[in-house]
């Protein structure tokens, strides 16, 4: 159980890590969960169509209808497992957005010193020229180099290719893996190979507890660099 508050701001960032965890756990326990049988469906399908070409008998030789069956689950799993690995990478995108948007509500609410500050297109900038002010540099905690490489990212999700994009293989190159139709000659059927969002950007579930756990990290270190000058009593004391 979280002991209470020590000082106004940090209800309300407290209430942007709960938001965080809700976010992760129905990421895990539905949306998941959605595409956790896909071979198995896949599978359904080829002997659906294998039942369905048997009782046409459109086919002379058994090896075609088994053949005509198997492509039939091929198409199908590869289909949807492009969808699955574009909700995943929409779903860690989404991360940065919440993100963004709490910050965004921190600055009107739980740090109302700055509601004087001149607007800008993005929160997170804001917020970072904000806490400057206060002699906290957002850039030198722990978790900024996470949080960067999840702004890149969100933005190469949302523009496919670009200067984030660009960043993010040199400085991750695992995260892209490029597939195309001549890896997979069989599967010139105009099927969505790539992930239908990022442009070649795989992400998979522990990338997204990995940011996930970086922006909860990110708001409990606001929380502990915010202390000592919201609460300069408690200033050698923290827990």
């Amino acid at each position: 159980m979280n002991p209470a508050p020590r000082f106004q701001a940090e209800f309300m960032i407290r209430q942007n890590i709960a938001e965080v965890e809700a976010f992760a756990e129905v990421f895990r326990k539905r949306i998941t969960t959605a595409f956790a049988n896909l071979p198995g469906d896949a599978e359904n399908v080829m002997l659906q169509e294998m039942e369905q070409i048997s009782a046409i008998g459109f086919v002379t030789e058994p090896g075609d209808a088994a053949d005509f069956a198997y492509m039939a689950g091929v198409d199908y799993y590869v289909a949807v497992d492009a969808v699955r690995q574009g909700v995943l990478n929409l779903m860690v995108a989404g991360l940065y957005h919440l993100l963004e948007q709490q910050a965004a509500y921190s600055l009107e609410t739980a740090l109302p010193q700055s509601a004087g500050q001149a607007a800008q297109e993005y929160a997170l900038p804001r917020l970072t020229a904000m806490m400057r002010t206060l002699g906290i540099d957002l850039k030198l905690l722990t978790s900024w180099p996470t949080i960067d490489e999840l702004g890149l990212i969100a933005n190469a999700v949302k523009h496919g290719g670009g200067r984030s994009a660009d960043r993010l293989r040199t400085s991750r190159p695992d995260l892209f893996i490029t597939v195309g139709a001549e890896i997979f000659p069989h599967l010139r059927r105009n099927l969505p190979i790539r992930p239908l969002v990022g442009d070649g950007l795989i992400l998979t579930s522990d990338h997204f507890q990995h940011y996930a756990d970086a922006v909860m990290f990110f708001w409990n270190e606001l929380i502990a660099a915010m202390l000592p000058i919201m609460r300069p009593d408690l200033a050698g004391r923290q827990s």
